[in-house]
């Protein structure tokens, strides 16, 4: 992924400003298409301000918008990175949680189309300790002999690596990750 200055939408997003962090990414994705980067942090705002609606409505954001941009960014993005196990990890991570989002298909061909995208991300790095976590867990309830101490280290260090320490991408799945482990 590219290394584009995020700090500005760090910022918005630290302070919950996720009207202003949504339209810089927006602007900036709009500016260089091809930043991965810059798509995925795009992508995953649109998807988190839609699915966390109950949250987030007080900010007064057009769901029909939100959802436009969703589907925007992956039909953009499955043209140009449908070999990349990063945006086939995100995007069929988030098709796998809400296919309804995606209006590009229905919801089964939406969430089928997910299931695929996890197990060829998997396929393609299948030492990813994030990759093997999502793509396991959406096939199967965890085994607890899969989620190690380690693991979801290496797991936090890999977010911290590709995305800013304090963006709302690396803090999701932080949560995410911290929630399985404490399931066990």
């Amino acid at each position: 992924m590219n290394n584009t200055d995020c700090s500005e939408i760090d910022g918005y997003e630290k302070a919950e400003k996720f009207v202003e962090a949504k339209n810089s990414l927006m602007k900036k994705w709009h500016e260089n298409p091809y930043d991965l980067k810059i798509l995925i942090r795009a992508s995953f705002i649109n998807w988190y301000l839609l699915v966390e609606w109950e949250r987030t409505k007080h900010l007064n954001i057009d769901c029909d918008e939100l959802a436009d941009r969703i589907n925007e960014l992956y039909d953009f993005g499955i043209k140009k990175f449908s070999e990349n196990e990063e945006f086939l990890l995100v995007f069929g991570y988030m098709m796998n949680v809400s296919p309804e989002n995606f209006a590009s298909c229905d919801y089964t061909s939406s969430y089928d189309n997910g299931m695929l995208m996890l197990k060829k991300a998997f396929k393609i790095n299948p030492n990813n300790d994030l990759i093997k976590l999502i793509y396991f867990r959406s096939i199967t309830t965890i085994d607890k002999g899969l989620l190690t101490k380690p693991m979801c280290e290496n797991i936090v260090k890999y977010i911290d690596e590709k995305f800013s320490v304090d963006s709302l991408i690396s803090d999701y799945v932080k949560s995410v990750i911290l929630q399985i482990e404490y399931q066990q």
